[in-house]
């Protein structure tokens, strides 16, 4: 029972940790588009191109990586279904609009926590493929036409504090990862991001960020939403 609940807890911590980095990401993402504008902060952090040649793999790919399900590995497709708690939602809902969930705090841990299980065993490479799709599709139904002005001032900020650690923008979060100061440096970040002007986001985008954060806070009652 002890090695059940250390394994669990370890699986829980790894989780979060990778949640932590998209709560981050969801402020760094559209940083290196904003180097690629004239107003960038700086010329010297333009994200490398990617060569057409791998573009066309990588489009080749995604494409064929979807058929009702989803190829995890070479011979290994998944069944892709919603997280449990949603699928209660649609069977008792008649209501139910699946675009309440855009900024539902606990909709994205769940979703988290499900994606992270569907992919476990999926190749690296397949994995990004998901996520990127996964990006792409937040973007377009809970963003596009309603929140883009919020998205870009949080992605030239986001590009702003990230400079002013020295770090490109586009290798934010890899750099932190591996960085022994990691905790530190997602702790000046944030402060630098919530300095100064604020982005012009609408209500429901602020409470998701703000929900966020004391979810982390809550996991640990000793470390910092930073450390944990």
């Amino acid at each position: 029972a002890v090695v059940s609940t250390q394994s669990t807890g370890s699986s829980s911590h790894r989780l979060i940790s990778k949640m932590k980095f998209l709560l981050i990401a969801c402020c760094v993402a559209l940083a290196a588009a904003a180097m690629e504008r004239p107003d960038g902060p700086s010329d010297r952090c333009q994200k490398p191109e990617v060569p057409k040649k791998v573009m066309r793999m990588m489009k080749r790919k995604a494409m064929n990586s979807f058929r009702m399900k989803f190829k995890c590995s070479k011979g290994n497709w998944i069944k892709l279904t919603p997280p449990e708690g949603m699928m209660e939602k649609m069977i008792k809902d008649d209501d139910f609009n699946p675009k309440e969930l855009c900024f539902d705090v606990q909709a994205h841990i769940s979703a988290a926590k499900h994606v992270v299980g569907l992919l476990k065993d999926c190749d690296r490479v397949q994995k990004k493929i998901f996520m990127h799709l996964m990006m792409k599709k937040f973007y377009e139904y809970c963003i596009k036409g309603e929140h883009d002005q919020c998205f870009m001032d949080i992605g030239r900020k986001a590009a702003v504090c990230s400079m002013k650690q020295g770090i490109c923008p586009h290798d934010f979060l890899k750099a932190v990862k591996n960085d022994d100061e990691c905790s530190a440096k997602l702790a000046t970040f944030e402060q630098c991001f919530e300095s100064g002007e604020t982005p012009r986001c609408a209500k429901v985008v602020v409470d998701f960020y703000e929900g966020m954060k004391e979810h982390l806070d809550d996991i640990d009652d000793e470390a910092s939403r930073h450390d944990v």
